[in-house]
């Protein structure tokens, strides 16, 4: 939100005309006479504090000499402030002289100035930076109004499902959405701000694992694939602004308390059966059997995505489909059924089927399906 001094300015005859002596008298200058980022800022805060005409405050940009780093060495080149550069430069400067937050900057008042708004707009490196923003935010109300100011919610404040991002997934051309706001932590338990996943199930069906065996997600050959193979054939820029996550999951595969739930930490990852419908009751369970919603519960926290549409455990629901290839496909979650796996003696890992029912697809980690994946960044 702007700050009373800087509302005292912005928008008013005064401040305009300041704002733009500031940035004319910067361009009206010679690259290598242009100001340094001090007496920018400088002018910039005696602009704010009442002053009528900033640009009397600029100092030249004068070169510091540094010495060629051995005998021959070419000395090193001057970098001049751009013209582009100066006016963002100028008013990103103001927002913060004045207090103001990188989102207010970027969505309030600036007209020509504004950064991208919205997903498909936005770089992974815009989107790194905001990410940043949002889990420094202290509060679930705070970062939704961050990520909101950068057009990433609604004016509700709710995912807006319309909004997706395009991504090269091994080689096919695929979209994301955005999945959780300051949902997920890294290992060591610090926030993480953006959560996405994929819209659509990879072309490629695989099997949780060549073989049978008992055991969860930590082990199996999927995870590995997403995490040494997948990620590697990931577009650069998106590769190096994911960030990985501490993910929790029922890593027995015959559970029977929460105990068995341990953290693993995944760049790419699939959702577990809670972060897509929420906490079960105990009592939705039949008697013996009511262990299991302790072991499903310990396995996160609903993503925003599922809970903005009020997606709840039992049901079938349309919002859960997921197409491969434009057919209406399984795809697996990495939430392995404790009772199926104990039954039949190896792990069993659900699934969401194609009518959108996250609960009764459960099948052998040796069986192939659908791999909707996520990540963070």
């Amino acid at each position: 939100k702007f700050t009373p001094d800087f509302d005292s300015l912005f928008g008013t005859e005064k401040g305009d005309e300041g704002l733009c002596k500031l940035i004319m008298a910067g361009l009206a200058t010679e690259p290598g006479d242009r100001p340094t980022v001090a007496s920018l800022r400088a002018a910039l805060q005696g602009w704010l504090n009442g002053g009528s005409d900033p640009s009397v405050l600029l100092v030249p940009y004068e070169p510091r000499r540094v010495e060629p780093a051995g005998q021959g060495a070419a000395p090193p080149r001057e970098r001049s402030v751009s013209r582009r550069g100066l006016v963002i430069g100028a008013a990103a400067g103001v927002a913060a002289a004045a207090g103001v937050g990188i989102a207010a900057w970027a969505t309030g008042g600036f007209g020509a100035l504004r950064r991208p708004h919205g997903l498909a707009a936005l770089s992974w490196d815009d989107l790194s930076a905001i990410s940043a923003e949002i889990a420094g935010a202290g509060s679930e109300d705070a970062a939704i109004e961050a990520a909101r100011g950068y057009g990433l919610l609604t004016d509700e404040g709710v995912i807006d499902l319309a909004q997706t991002k395009a991504i090269t997934v091994a080689g096919r051309e695929m979209s994301v959405q955005l999945a959780g706001i300051a949902h997920d932590v890294r290992a060591d338990g610090s926030p993480i701000g953006l959560s996405f996943l994929l819209t659509e199930v990879l072309p490629e069906e695989r099997r949780m694992s060549e073989e049978a065996y008992m055991g969860g997600w930590e082990v199996s050959d999927l995870r590995a694939w997403l995490n040494e193979v997948l990620l590697a054939d990931l577009p650069e820029e998106l590769a190096r602004n994911i960030v990985a996550a501490g993910k929790l999951s029922n890593n027995a595969g015959a559970a029977k308390t929460a105990d068995d739930v341990t953290l693993t930490e995944d760049s790419l990852w699939l959702p577990s059966y809670v972060e897509i419908v929420g906490e079960r009751p105990r009592a939705s369970f039949s008697d013996g059997f009511q262990y299991l919603a302790e072991v499903l519960n310990a396995e996160g926290s609903q993503y925003k995505l599922f809970r903005d549409q009020e997606i709840y455990p039992q049901e079938t629901r349309q919002e859960l489909v997921r197409n491969r290839e434009g057919e209406a496909a399984y795809w697996w979650l990495r939430t392995a059924s404790p009772d199926v796996s104990e039954s039949e003696g190896m792990a069993y890992f659900n699934r969401t089927g194609p009518n959108g029912d996250p609960f009764h697809f459960a099948t052998a980690c040796t069986d192939p399906s659908g791999i909707l994946l996520g990540f963070c960044i």
